[in-house]
């Protein structure tokens, strides 16, 4: 009498040469990864120097005195861009975008562009007040930097507003700005 068959089906064949290859990986894997590495370092001649350790971070001469001018910086890039009133600077991106209002690609651009050089001013004044917060806690210093990373802030979110109606509702948009609606009119 024949010896009875091992594997029924091609599932049962196909599942126990994948055990049967499995297992023998285990049992070989450490030769099989060192022949691996040596060929590979064989095809790849350059030496690897693993990356320089992140550095954390070192401000000049005194670090807490240089975060504090840093800073006391941050108002003037905020007026080089904005003029002596924000204000009128977010209304003039109203305007434009107003006069432009036939090319929605092109105006839209131009207001992406004003939110993005903003949003450059607000990281950097979120980076200082965040390194005074740590450095000296609760106190006179982030008092300070509080209320010019709330002024920045402020800027940010006026123009944030005309962005996301612009994308929202371009109608609606002109509609608040008539009945004086939008955040820069009634602060």
């Amino acid at each position: 009498m024949p010896q009875p068959k091992k594997h029924r089906s091609s599932k049962a064949k196909a599942e126990a040469n994948r055990a049967k290859a499995l297992k023998s990986y285990h049992k070989h894997r450490d030769d099989m990864n060192e022949r691996r590495r040596a060929l590979y370092k064989e095809q790849h001649p350059q030496s690897r120097s693993p990356p320089p350790p992140a550095v954390e971070f070192e401000a000049p001469f005194d670090g807490l005195q240089y975060c504090i001018e840093r800073m006391n910086k941050i108002p003037a890039r905020l007026r080089q861009i904005t003029g002596k009133c924000p204000k009128r600077f977010v209304g003039q991106i109203y305007v434009t975008w107003v006069s432009d209002y036939t090319n929605p690609a092109g105006s839209l651009r131009r207001v992406e562009e004003h939110l993005a050089t903003v949003s450059d001013i607000h990281a950097s004044a979120s980076k200082w007040h965040n390194m005074i917060y740590s450095a000296f806690g609760v106190g006179p210093q982030l008092q300070n930097a509080s209320k010019i990373l709330n002024d920045v802030v402020q800027v940010m979110r006026w123009i944030e507003e005309i962005w996301m109606e612009i994308v929202q509702s371009p109608t609606e948009l002109i509609a608040k700005h008539r009945g004086g609606k939008l955040l820069f009119q009634t602060s």
